[in-house]
């Protein structure tokens, strides 16, 4: 897996990530999270906030002792100062992974870039009979204290698309029509 083709798309997985964490877990159709409404509010506010590289001793006891003990090889981790707290970013088995953390160091959740084929058989089955112009883009598997779900972008020619996998069941939570001429 080549991990510079995902730096450039974090922003938007991250700024998933927390609007679907902070949001209700009940939102209906008319709610949905709109997928790059929050991606542009997330970049707004990491421009504003400076995100810099924090000394080892700035980050929060909490956080660093969390991170060693919950994932393996977190000692290579390349910290980030983010408006509200810190993330922690490295490669494991081949996968981009990034640990988000409060100012105190309290785990908010973590985003790790997978393979398409990580979500199993029947889900991968589902999305390509569904879906069959499109190609998959992004994969990330957001892991909070009490839940997991995934985010894929599909996209095609003409649009794209932002689906939610949760509890098995695949909702479409953004749909991007590109501009025609």
């Amino acid at each position: 897996m080549k991990i510079p083709i995902f730096k450039s798309k974090i922003l938007i997985i991250s700024a998933l990530a927390t609007s679907m964490l902070i949001a209700p877990a009940s939102l209906t159709a008319q709610g949905e999270e709109n997928f790059f409404y929050y991606a542009s509010l997330y970049k707004d506010a990491r421009l504003a906030s400076g995100n810099s590289m924090p000394r080892l001793n700035e980050i929060p006891a909490v956080a660093s002792r969390h991170l060693v003990k919950n994932y393996q090889r977190a000692a290579d981790a390349t910290w980030t100062r983010k408006s509200g707290g810190y993330v922690a970013s490295f490669e494991q088995q081949g996968n981009l992974i990034q640990v988000n953390y409060d100012q105190v160091g309290n785990f908010q959740y973590s985003v790790r870039f997978l393979e398409f084929q990580a979500l199993g058989t029947e889900i991968c089955r589902q999305i390509t009979k569904t879906y069959p112009s499109y190609t998959v883009d992004i994969v990330a598997e957001i892991k909070s204290e009490f839940r997991t779900e995934f985010i894929l972008t599909l996209k095609n020619e003409f649009s794209m698309k932002g689906l939610m996998i949760s509890n098995g069941q695949v909702r479409v939570i953004d749909d991007l029509v590109y501009a025609t001429r």
